[in-house]
């Protein structure tokens, strides 16, 4: 799709009602909502986001995505999701981590998140898919998805001051990224 037709989204502020509005299941990936996901993988680009979810931009229906490439190093396409579930996490396993989110600009959220993750989603093409993820990736899926249910990290995170440090080590913790 080229990226000249895709409508210029503008990313929604909390507190929009719209960031605490669990969304609605979307039941038939229509051509709209294809070039709704292309824009907001650009717009996710455009704002050095690793992550984006569509009440972000305004958009009550679930459907997130990710940019796969920087959240693992690895070249392929952006994720893109409709109606992702979290269907295994293992609670024993469980990062300490500082977060941010493009609808929370400047704020910085200390966190607890799964380690490794099982999500199941719709893709673009209609089919389910069934993908288990861990590190960074798996911690940008969560954060989307709570998106989705009307959560922003700030419902869920301990909010960091200018003087707080995350004191964990490397092995433990994730640098600040904004989803």
């Amino acid at each position: 799709m080229a990226e000249s037709a895709l409508p210029d989204l503008e990313l929604v502020i909390a507190p929009d009602k719209v960031l605490s509005t669990p969304c609605k299941e979307v039941s038939e990936i229509t051509p709209e909502l294809k070039r709704l996901a292309h824009s907001m993988v650009r717009s996710m680009r455009e704002h050095d986001g690793i992550g984006l979810a569509a009440p972000q931009v305004g958009e009550s229906v679930q459907l997130a995505v990710v940019d796969f490439h920087r959240c693992t190093g690895i070249l392929e396409s952006p994720l893109i999701m409709f109606n992702p579930v979290i269907v295994r996490a293992d609670d024993r396993k469980k990062m300490p981590l500082t977060e941010g989110c493009l609808s929370l600009p400047g704020g910085s959220y200390l966190t607890q998140r799964h380690a490794y993750c099982t999500v199941r989603y719709k893709q673009m093409d209609g089919y389910h898919r069934t993908l288990a993820v861990k590190g960074i990736l798996a911690v940008c899926v969560q954060h989307e998805i709570d998106h989705l249910k009307g959560k922003t990290v700030a419902d869920i995170g301990t909010p960091l001051t200018e003087n707080t440090e995350n004191t964990e080590n490397d092995e433990t913790s994730a640098e600040s990224e904004k989803a």
